[in-house]
């Protein structure tokens, strides 16, 4: 395994579409039927460098929440605008993945007629850290509640002498769990949310990753992931006792565009290949994973039987380089044959042939696997 990864080659694909600016890469995201009004049914956000969000608050009372990624904390904004869209008053609220508030704001203060909103940049009640939230609109004057029916946000009612205008920070440690919906003053409508800093959720986020095999080469191939930290590929035997990793973002490949990695000179296994990284927030990710098989010369891979030793079952991977039949016995130590099974293989797929104890006394036996061109043996052991 080391080996193989000592001759681990990098060739980065670079599109030139997505090497320019991010907002060369910008884009909309449409509502899709009717975005939740809680943290389990927000609707996620997917894509790179998200431009606008724009649905519809089809009553009065309606409530849209958004699983977005903050990949630029210090620069996320977000905006309601005047077109296109009908919604005539609206409110932005931001809550962190679990639902907790962040902040809210009511009015625009660099446009308090015009009664949209505003979630300003550089806020000291915005977002401190980069990782998933939930962004949330609604019409004046909805409130959002804790499990303790208390408000989660600062209200500008609260104040002798209301202020619209204002970034509304958190009332509660509570999290979101309902609405008030008893005093909303104005229609629902349309919206269009222009936003900043913002990249899909990355909970949905899918690397596409896919493997091809060249004698004893494999040409490994992904998606550009540029919100994850520490992207890593890893690699081990189908045993999947120990992984080996080699990070990516470390040698800056992670840029826009699919990534391509070639390795070299793999024993023959069956093997797993993985990417992997984290949130901003810690959260380890699996963003793509492949299984391969490279065979060795008679074109065939068995594993150990695992669990070894077993107390009632076991099993072995059988895998082929072409569509195959084998034949698998099990002997006790005396040489006496106990069973005979024929297992059907398929091209460069992994069958897994269980080895059930039943009737079976405690101690070792022995499986043959063989085949025209293949003959193998493997130890089992069960006890009690």
């Amino acid at each position: 395994m080391q080996r193989s990864f000592a001759r681990l080659q990098l060739v980065t694909l670079l599109l030139a579409a997505a090497i320019g600016t991010r907002s060369g890469l910008a884009q909309s995201v449409p509502e899709i039927d009717d975005a939740g009004q809680v943290p389990a049914t927000a609707q996620p956000v997917t894509g790179v460098s998200v431009q606008t969000i724009s649905g519809e608050l089809t009553d009065d009372w309606d409530i849209d929440l958004f699983r977005i990624t903050i990949d630029d904390h210090e620069n996320f904004s977000a905006t309601t605008t005047p077109g296109p869209g009908t919604v005539v008053d609206s409110r932005l609220y931001l809550f962190d993945a679990n639902g907790y508030p962040v902040y809210m704001n009511d009015d625009d203060p660099n446009d308090p007629v015009s009664n949209l909103s505003l979630l300003a940049a550089g806020h000291p009640f915005g977002p401190q850290t980069d990782g998933d939230y939930i962004l949330g609109i609604s019409t004046y004057f909805a409130i959002p509640l804790g499990s303790d029916n208390e408000k989660l946000f600062t209200e500008p009612d609260d104040s002798t002498a209301p202020d619209y205008t204002v970034m509304n920070g958190p009332a509660s440690s509570m999290m979101l769990t309902a609405w008030d919906i008893s005093n909303i003053q104005t229609p629902g409508g349309t919206y269009t949310i222009t936003v900043s800093g913002v990249n899909g959720a990355l909970a949905v986020l899918d690397a596409n990753m896919q493997a091809v095999l060249s004698g004893r080469s494999v040409t490994l191939s992904w998606n550009s992931m540029p919100s994850v930290r520490n992207l890593r590929l890893e690699q081990t035997a189908k045993s999947r006792i120990a992984w080996t990793s080699v990070p990516l973002q470390d040698a800056g490949y992670v840029v826009g565009g699919r990534h391509q990695v070639v390795i070299n000179d793999l024993d023959p296994a069956w093997y797993s290949f993985r990417l992997a990284g984290y949130r901003a927030d810690g959260t380890p990710l699996t963003l793509g994973e492949v299984d391969l098989l490279v065979p060795a010369n008679n074109g065939f891979i068995v594993s150990d039987a695992f669990p070894n030793p077993a107390s009632s079952s076991a099993f072995l991977t059988i895998a082929s380089d072409a569509d195959n039949v084998v034949e698998v016995e099990l002997f006790d130590l005396n040489g006496r044959r106990l069973r005979q099974e024929r297992v059907t293989l398929t091209a460069h797929s992994n069958s897994r042939y269980s080895i059930v104890r039943a009737g079976l006394a405690s101690g070792v036996y022995v499986l043959r696997i063989r085949s025209a061109r293949f003959n193998s043996s493997r130890l089992v052991t069960f006890v009690d």
